[in-house]
């Protein structure tokens, strides 16, 4: 997404939404939330009971010498099943607390109606990924919800392990009217023109620093605040961080200038190919997209950080926990991280210290804006990863798996979920939620959606992030040049893709 073409202020669409009050907007999602689930549930709940052999009661003739005598034998409650599969470790956990509590209010509500039904609500932590799908689909066994990166919505959509909800998502549009401002939301929830998925979440993927070693540089308070905006402007660039780095290691501050991901992902590999000029996809031809001139040049930063400058180390093979550890404990100045990492440190005790380190800290030892431009002339940038919640073809109850997966995004879950694990809401109204306003660190991050973009859905797309991702490791340990290494990753591309990308020479 070009910004400058696409950006629709998301501090306008907040605005607007701040036009209703709190009261107000509490109420309004009450009542809507109400009726829909009285309507939803009440008509998924009848055509369950159509088709199951529980019915609400029966009556049991028995013959007794003498006289006849009837017994009226009590119904059995039926039962819904909603399993799922969230990715609900650690900072994400209310992906499985949130669907809980919202069956656990269904229940209630059918129990106050005195329907002779219930919601079996049953879920673990896992994610699910591919293999765990294709394994449960053959047995039989998909769970209702199925939570995953939006990539997987083609992947699985042409496998036949989920559906489309386009016919839910009009039956219950009075529940989306609030639906996250930005277009390409929705668009990660497609493919080929249908809508698969639920949007769970967003979060962004901004580049942290040490403030506590660029004090030690010589930078004021006045200098880190001033930054992030800086770099918004395009007035700091990634050559300016690069300086900096080297600085900060030849004075023996840190260990390493940079860090990023050590695995096959968007961060920072498809957001430098992006700010070069790259596209992801075509939405005309639902085809991949490789711009080779954008991939050298992206290859050639990698080269100047790992081989020509020595700022930043391969990082393929190294753990996640020493990504963390190193950059919390003051051994990296700068890392390529996500949103969701400045609530996993307030969790996870990385500090060889303090352990688990509290919101406080972090204010005082770290900043964070967007990734710099690579020069000047072009834009800063950013990418999401929208987590999808879809429904399995297999599911008892798609429709009211449908409702649980939109209920669980109304604003009172949604900003638990948000200020918990580190993450961006799904609901514009969310945004004026008072909890989720008077949050510091998210309320700061909220305008890098402008400069965002996002991995295209196609099933193929995660052989193109490997295929990415192999080839930077090798300019990182220096085994190719990015001439030549450009010529391999189009030469995979075209051998592992084939005709479902569309290379750009």
């Amino acid at each position: 997404m070009n910004p400058q073409e696409k950006k629709k202020s998301l501090k306008q669409n907040i605005l607007e939404s701040e036009k209703i009050s709190r009261r107000e907007a509490i109420s309004t999602a009450g009542k809507v939330a109400i009726s829909a689930v009285v309507a939803g549930v009440v008509a998924g709940v009848g055509g369950y009971l159509a088709g199951s052999a529980a019915a609400p009661g029966r009556t049991v003739t028995t013959t007794v010498t003498p006289p006849a005598k009837t017994v009226t034998v009590a119904p059995t409650a039926a039962a819904i099943p909603i399993r799922i599969w969230p990715h609900a470790k650690g900072y994400d956990k209310y992906r499985l607390e949130n669907p809980k509590d919202v069956c656990a209010i269904l229940n209630n509500m059918l129990a106050a109606m005195g329907a002779n039904v219930k919601i079996d609500f049953s879920g673990t932590v896992e994610e699910a990924k591919l293999e765990k799908v294709i394994a449960a689909y053959k047995a039989k066994e998909l769970p209702e919800i199925l939570g995953a990166g939006h990539e997987w919505v083609g992947p699985f959509a042409e496998g036949g392990y989920i559906i489309p909800i386009d016919d839910y998502i009009e039956k219950y549009k009075l529940l989306l009217t609030d639906w996250f401002p930005y277009a390409w939301a929705w668009e990660a929830m497609r493919w080929k023109g249908k809508t698969y998925a639920v949007l769970q979440d967003t979060e962004c993927r901004p580049l942290y620093w040490r403030r506590d070693v660029l004090k030690e540089l010589g930078w004021s308070d006045a200098d880190l605040d001033a930054l992030p905006e800086k770099i918004r402007k395009g007035e700091w660039t990634m050559e300016d961080a690069i300086s900096v780095a080297k600085e900060a290691m030849d004075k023996g501050l840190v260990k390493w200038g940079f860090y990023h991901r050590p695995t096959p992902g968007a961060q920072p590999m498809f957001v430098f190919y992006v700010q070069y000029g790259g596209k992801i996809g075509d939405p005309d031809t639902g085809k991949l997209i490789a711009d080779k001139d954008a991939w050298l040049k992206t290859l050639e930063l990698f080269y100047k950080l790992a081989v020509e400058e020595k700022v930043m180390p391969a990082m393929a093979g190294t753990s996640w926990r020493t990504v963390h550890t190193d950059f919390v404990n003051g051994r990296v100045l700068f890392w390529f991280g996500g949103s969701w990492h400045w609530a996993e440190y307030q969790h996870v005790a990385y500090h060889e210290k303090l352990g688990k380190v509290p919101e406080e800290w972090e204010w005082e030892h770290l900043g964070f804006g967007l990734v710099p431009a690579p020069t000047k002339g072009l834009e800063p940038a950013t990418n999401t990863h929208p987590w999808a919640f879809m429904i399995s073809s297999q599911a008892k109850n798609p429709e009211v798996a449908f409702l649980v997966a939109v209920l669980q995004t109304i604003p009172t879950f949604d900003v638990r979920h948000c200020i918990y694990g580190g993450k961006l809401p799904s609901r514009a109204t969310t945004y004026s939620h008072p909890d989720f306003k008077k949050n510091k660190f998210l309320s700061s991050i909220v305008y890098m959606h402008e400069y965002t973009s996002v991995l295209f859905n196609h099933p193929k797309m995660p052989v193109y992030t490997r295929l990415a991702f192999e080839t930077v490791t090798s300019v990182e340990k220096g085994e190719k040049k990015p001439d030549k290494a450009v010529e391999d990753l189009m030469s995979a591309l075209r051998a592992e893709i084939g005709e479902e990308i569309i290379i750009r020479e």
